[in-house]
């Protein structure tokens, strides 16, 4: 934000720039080389086809493959039809979210397979109640600004999770709604339930869900990644995301350099099937790309590598103009300590500063294989304090309080003046995050922050209640969901 002042302008807010101009201009050319040069490989069809029609050199490779060479033109005028003011519309209007530069909002991380039971503790394979429960506390938290598919209900059979999940974060939370769908057919389901919800005319303004699709590095657009690009672009109501995640030294060269263009290149790639498929479709970047660490073989979402992968891809977003989401905040701690608290700040926050609009991984544990109800709670809690930093300082005459400091003098007292009781409410405010003297929290029971976030979640589970659907609308779903499964089942 500038504020003008006496003449001049004064920057306020904080950032992060990894790149200079010069660079994110190397970043772009070498994405677009990789397109038009080396080219991807599709296993769709119909994606084919629109890449041909839409002026790609396009080769069958094999039965199902296709060889798609895109040219620069084709990406620049994707570029340029791709919206850039983008809102994620709520089932409540009030969790309405704008993707905006300066702007960050948390989500929980994705497709996890794990919990641990918020009452006994215990590891275990999620299930469709602990879906349900999750966004429930979701939509209880200000700085969760969506509902994210967080854990797989792994107590139903695979085709019917993706219809229930989407069935229950339209009904367990109030706030835009994130996932992949999967196939046509729940595609369909999800775009019938969100007109029963909300109507067609409003999700075509504000869309209430975001559909997920994800190419397969290096440089391959897999048949689920280009159905949930074009289903989702064409149902005229659904906003679209190009989730990349390509692995340093596995899925990418070693070098981060690298990474980052691969990274920019396969979304770029999924971003004009999205523009070809639907002139003007909300299109939101997405990285969750990471290093391989080559000594143990497995992907680590808390390494530093991660964080500067993303940051770097979070400001070609910026270079671009458009929004993006990053996976970050994951922990590879098993349970929430002191390890899960220091990885979700050391990654979360440099992500915010690089201009991420928003920033899923909160609640994730054990490298994304895992929830955990506490460190979501305290994720949170540091998310927030996130969002303050990034307000920076506002410096204008208001703000600088010189005629106040002149009134007060040498020795004066601020306490008790009515310039600092009118501003109270403008600090950061502490939930779980314990400032008291060491006598008032021994008094208090000394819970350590995992137990006080416990105790937090069992009263949200008792006593929050999201906001429901009209009769009407939830009669309607629930049957649409029934026929689903007599059909699918």
């Amino acid at each position: 934000m500038l504020t003008e002042r006496s003449g001049h302008s004064t920057q306020t807010g904080m950032g992060l720039k990894l790149f200079s101009p010069e660079t994110l201009d190397s970043i772009h050319f070498a994405a677009c080389r990789l397109l038009s040069v080396t080219g991807i490989e599709v296993e769709h069809e119909g994606a084919a086809e629109r890449f041909s029609s839409a002026g790609a050199k396009v080769f069958r490779k094999d039965g199902s493959v296709w060889k798609v060479h895109i040219p620069e033109w084709l990406v620049n005028d994707a570029l340029a039809s791709a919206p850039k003011a983008i809102v994620l519309g709520a089932r409540n209007p009030e969790n309405n979210f704008y993707l905006e530069k300066g702007r960050v909002g948390f989500s929980t991380f994705g497709e996890q397979v794990k919990v641990i039971d918020p009452e006994t503790r215990e590891y275990r394979s999620s299930v469709r109640a602990d879906a349900r429960k999750i966004y429930k506390v979701v939509d209880s938290l200000p700085g969760m600004v969506v509902g994210s598919r967080t854990v797989c209900p792994n107590d139903l059979p695979m085709p019917l999770q993706q219809p229930h999940n989407f069935y229950d974060a339209l009904t367990c939370t109030s706030k835009h709604i994130w996932m992949g769908l999967t196939n046509q057919d729940t595609i369909d389901l999800a775009r019938q339930m969100v007109v029963a919800v909300v109507g067609e005319d409003e999700a075509r303004v504000r869309p209430i869900n975001t559909v997920v699709s994800c190419p397969t590095s290096p440089l391959t657009m897999v048949n689920m990644c280009c159905l949930n690009i074009i289903g989702g672009a064409e149902t005229g109501i659904m906003n679209v995301e190009i989730m990349e995640m390509c692995l340093a030294g596995g899925t990418s060269p070693v070098t981060l350099a690298s990474a980052v263009i691969l990274t920019v290149a396969e979304m770029l790639g999924g971003l004009v099937l999205a523009q070809i498929s639907r002139k003007g479709v909300n299109t939101i970047l997405g990285t969750c790309s990471t290093n391989l660490d080559l000594k143990i073989g497995l992907s680590p979402m808390a390494s530093p590598e991660n964080v500067l992968i993303a940051s770097g891809v979070a400001q070609m977003a910026g270079f671009y103009n458009l929004p993006i989401r990053t996976g970050a905040g994951v922990s590879e701690s098993k349970i929430p300590d002191s390890q899960a608290g220091y990885e979700f700040a050391s990654n979360a926050l440099p992500l915010a500063l690089a201009g991420a609009n928003v920033i899923w991984g909160s609640g994730g544990i054990d490298s994304g294989l895992g929830f955990d109800y506490a460190k979501l709670l305290m994720d949170h809690e540091c998310g927030n304090n996130i969002r303050f930093m990034l307000k920076g300082i506002k410096v204008d005459n208001e703000e600088m309080a010189l005629e106040l400091m002149e009134e007060v003098g040498p020795g004066g007292s601020y306490l008790t003046h009515k310039h600092t009781f009118k501003r109270t409410r403008t600090q950061a405010q502490t939930d779980l995050f314990d400032r008291h003297p060491f006598a008032s929290w021994e008094k208090k029971g000394a819970l350590t922050m995992t137990e006080r976030a416990y105790a937090k979640v069992a009263e949200i589970m008792a006593k929050y209640e999201p906001l429901p659907i009209e009769p009407r609308a939830q009669a309607e779903i629930d049957g649409l969901l029934a026929e689903f499964v007599k059909k699918h089942g």
